[in-house]
């Protein structure tokens, strides 16, 4: 754990025992979580690109490497011709990286923000890019591997965005979430906040029929479950 990371939680536990919360502010200054998560603050965050850039600087790389972690851990072997989508793709990051290291050269990549739209086209010009909103009709497709990335902890309604995308999930396939745990998340633009146990209890209740399987991420401060429906 890093110097900073290490005063953080620190202080916060000192804070905590005086009976004070320590969490971060946006930094949009919106006037609550919800409103932050709606595309008009999106817009502003990626329309920012010193906010950008600094996303992409401190955030991006541990993103990046815990998925590496997971399928790694998970043995999910990615294929060419895997058809595999990223809602809530932000930045693109991600596909690029399925592109470079991993081979895969039929991604798609969905996001509501049409600054972030921009911006994962430029990160990744060969996938396809569309506009969706995951709590509305989701894309049309038969994925072989979706993922949601740090993306449920920011809806209203994160069990509608999940069986939108379930809906485009092929007989097999995997659903790959990731969410920041939420006994150490300190962000107040989150709406939602899962520990490790509560987690798998709120996808086992909404998603009924289906396997779910969790873990921690390899960053210790972030969690990861795997869905899966029968053949």
């Amino acid at each position: 754990m890093g110097l900073s990371k290490f005063l953080k939680r620190s202080i916060k536990r000192t804070l905590e025992k005086m009976g004070y919360e320590l969490r971060a502010l946006n930094r949009l200054k919106a006037a609550n979580a919800v409103v932050y998560n709606t595309d008009v603050y999106a817009d502003r965050f990626y329309s920012d690109r010193k906010l950008v850039d600094k996303y992409k600087r401190e955030n991006v790389p541990q993103h990046l490497q815990n998925l590496r972690s997971v399928l790694a851990e998970e043995k999910i072997s990615l294929q060419k011709d895997m058809m595999i989508l990223d809602a809530g793709c932000g930045t693109g990051d991600c596909l690029k990286m399925l592109w470079d290291e991993y081979g895969c050269r039929r991604l798609t990549g969905t996001d509501f923000s049409a600054a972030a739209l921009t911006i994962a086209r430029e990160t990744c010009p060969r996938a396809h890019i569309y506009a969706m909103n995951l709590l509305e009709k989701p894309l049309k497709g038969d994925f072989d591997l979706i993922l949601c990335q740090q993306v449920l902890e920011h809806l209203e309604e994160p069990e509608i965005a999940m069986r939108n995308l379930l809906t485009v999930l092929r007989p097999g396939g995997l659903f790959l979430i990731t969410v920041p745990d939420g006994r150490l998340d300190d962000f107040a633009g989150h709406v939602h906040f899962w520990g490790q146990d509560s987690l798998p209890l709120f996808l086992r209740k909404e998603l009924p029929g289906y396997t779910v399987r969790t873990g921690v991420l390899q960053d210790d401060v972030s969690l990861y479950a795997i869905v899966t429906s029968a053949l």
